[in-house]
């Protein structure tokens, strides 16, 4: 039976904002549990400081510049090798949960994973929509509008929306493995 693996990737953390790492002035338990039973890297550097070359180099193990990963706006075509793709032909079922922060947005997504969820994609619309009519309408003052997303309207946060399917995923796939 193969090992599970989970990588966590997020947007700006730096290592001492994790509770396990020795800051007591974050809470973040269920992180801590699975860099208790797993592994956890306390010695780790990113060969970009930028988002996407750093996915793209992690992923494909290429230093950045071996394919021109060095700005936001080069993601990487299909026919390159990383590590998502890798682990679905070996036979791993891959969840993926999250911003695409590294593919073209006309990849097909089912070369990389067996299961996909992205409310990102679907939040980023409606705050790109809403900044648009903000500015078409001319509300910057007005107190239903807001600088960095245009008209204030609750949406459900995509970080939540993420924690929460992938947290249903892996107890899914725990219950699945316990049979």
């Amino acid at each position: 039976m193969k090992k599970n693996i989970v990588l966590i990737v997020a947007d700006q953390w730096r290592a001492d904002s994790i509770g396990y790492s020795g800051n007591q002035a974050v809470v973040t338990p269920n992180l801590d549990r699975l860099a208790l039973d797993g592994v956890a890297f306390s010695n780790a550097f990113c060969q970009l400081p930028v988002c996407v070359p750093s996915r793209c180099s992690f992923l494909s193990g290429w230093y950045p510049h071996t394919h021109g990963y060095r700005t936001m706006h080069y993601l990487m075509p299909e026919y390159e090798p990383n590590m998502l793709k890798t682990f679905k032909n070996n036979g791993y079922y891959v969840y993926w949960g999250g911003r695409n922060d590294f593919l073209r947005l006309d990849a097909d997504v089912n070369q990389y994973c067996d299961q996909r969820h992205d409310s990102f994609a679907e939040q980023f619309a409606i705050y790109k929509k809403q900044k648009a009519v903000a500015k078409l309408h001319g509300k910057p003052n007005s107190a239903d509008y807001s600088h960095f997303n245009g008209i204030r309207e609750e949406i459900n946060s995509p970080d939540i929306s993420e924690l929460k399917a992938a947290a249903e995923f892996i107890k899914n796939m725990m219950v699945i493995n316990q049979l």
